[in-house]
């Protein structure tokens, strides 16, 4: 067990620190009620990298140039996301959820789609939504810690900002420029997607957030602080119960102790 934690050290480190930057992003987005938004745009994500896979498969492109570009087109994909999203809930004549509902089921059926036209993307798909940490090499391990460091920094220190814009957009309905942020969340989400997987990066998102808001009592900033904690603490906790039971999922099994842990403590903290 000792020598297995060893050789995915660096992979746990990089899961502990990009599940925080998540948990925090995904604070300010529930906030902004766009967490059914933001899974069409991390699908759609889902969407550009099989797509990506499956032509530079088919262009025979070397596996190791394949892995990176493949970023791009996630980006690509979900930057019009985003927009046909924002275009189609202008038009106000039902909810915002079900435009974006139907959005994500068209993306979801539309990645099926794409794998069955290109028979290789078949490993891949499960690979991009599901995750596994396990397969992670050392450069993605490196490249995963500092992507989350930079997005933690950024997060951490603009975090009063990004409250003050949430509760003007939210409550006071005061119109307020979110491109930055926009921008910044897109690429982080992208990235996400990419290395680790879509239900690594929405559970991460919206699970602890969601689950610590059924406790009234928390403040803000304890708020945030817990959803942080708990995101990184699932990743050491849940990779290494799969490395003890083989059997399970790393990805799945991360998802259910951050759950678990986040029911918990808000069972806890709201008495």
């Amino acid at each position: 067990m000792l020598e297995l934690l060893a050789i995915y050290k660096y992979t746990i480190l990089a899961g502990a620190v990009l599940a925080p930057a998540l948990a925090l992003l995904g604070c300010q987005l529930a906030a902004r009620d766009r967490a059914v938004q933001t899974l069409c745009v991390a699908q759609g994500a889902t969407l550009g990298v099989l797509f990506g896979i499956g032509v530079l498969h088919y262009s025979n492109v070397p596996e190791s140039s394949v892995h990176y570009s493949t970023i791009l087109s996630g980006f690509l994909v979900s930057i019009l996301t985003f927009y046909a999203g924002n275009r189609l809930v202008s038009h106000r004549l039902s909810s915002r959820n079900s435009y974006y509902t139907a959005l994500f089921v068209t993306l979801l059926a539309a990645a099926s789609l794409v794998s069955a036209i290109f028979p290789a993307l078949e490993t891949h798909l499960a690979q991009v939504f599901f995750g596994d940490l396990a397969t992670l090499t050392d450069r993605d391990s490196a490249i995963s810690f500092a992507v989350g460091c930079l997005a933690l920094v950024w997060l951490v220190r603009s975090w009063r900002t990004m409250v003050d814009d949430s509760f003007s957009l939210m409550i006071l309905r005061l119109p307020r420029s979110e491109r930055c942020f926009n921008l910044l969340s897109l690429l982080l989400l992208c990235f996400s997607v990419q290395f680790v997987g879509f239900l690594f990066t929405a559970a991460c998102l919206f699970v602890p957030t969601t689950m610590l808001g059924l406790a009234r009592s928390i403040r803000l900033r304890e708020h945030l602080a817990l959803s942080a904690v708990l995101a990184s603490l699932s990743v050491g906790i849940g990779f290494a119960f799969s490395l003890w039971q083989t059997h399970l999922p790393t990805v799945p099994t991360i998802v259910f102790v951050l759950a678990l842990f986040s029911v918990l403590v808000a069972a806890v903290r709201g008495r």
